[in-house]
């Protein structure tokens, strides 16, 4: 048996689901739980080192790298309750944590980039103007209005605001 789509939204609001139906809702419970899955989400498959993300996530503060372990653990025990296909969504390799690229998963941004390159290499109008419009579809609002003073997240939300304009 195949395991559903993972959804991920990330305009207009923060939300996984699962065969369209919304996952891991125990998220809203810990706001550095959903800044991790969503800083990685960003990095677009890029592994950010554990300095890094304490650095994002916590700043200076002395308990930053126990605090983003336990934070993974919790967010790695609810991903395995919820549902198998969530289990390995956060992959760790010497020290830098990555979101599991390799999963069957659809990131609303990640779709608009795509569509995007589509576009720029596009030259009939016809098919501009489809391509046009699924971009402005999937543009649902601002990137993780949650999350917007986030350093991290705004310098996404510019790129992805000019994008949209062009």
């Amino acid at each position: 048996m195949t395991q559903p789509k993972i959804q991920i939204t990330l305009l207009g609001r923060f939300e996984i689901a699962l065969g369209g139906h919304p996952v891991l809702a125990g998220m809203a419970q810990s706001r550095k739980i959903q800044l991790l899955v969503q800083y990685l989400l960003l990095q677009y498959g890029r592994p950010a080192s554990h300095a890094e993300l304490t650095t994002a996530l916590w700043g200076n503060a002395g308990d930053a790298d126990m605090s983003l372990r336990a934070v993974l653990h919790r967010f790695r025990a609810m991903a395995a309750k919820e549902d198998p296909a969530l289990e390995n969504c956060i992959l760790t390799s010497r020290g830098a944590y990555v979101w599991n690229m390799d999963l069957d998963c659809e990131v609303d941004i990640f779709t608009i980039r795509r569509l995007a390159e589509q576009l720029e290499g596009e030259n009939d109008p016809a098919q501009r103007a489809e391509l046009c419009r699924r971009i402005l579809d999937r543009y649902t609002g601002r990137l993780l209005p949650d999350s917007a003073g986030e350093p991290w997240v705004e310098r996404q939300r510019v790129w992805l605001h000019n994008l949209y304009k062009d």
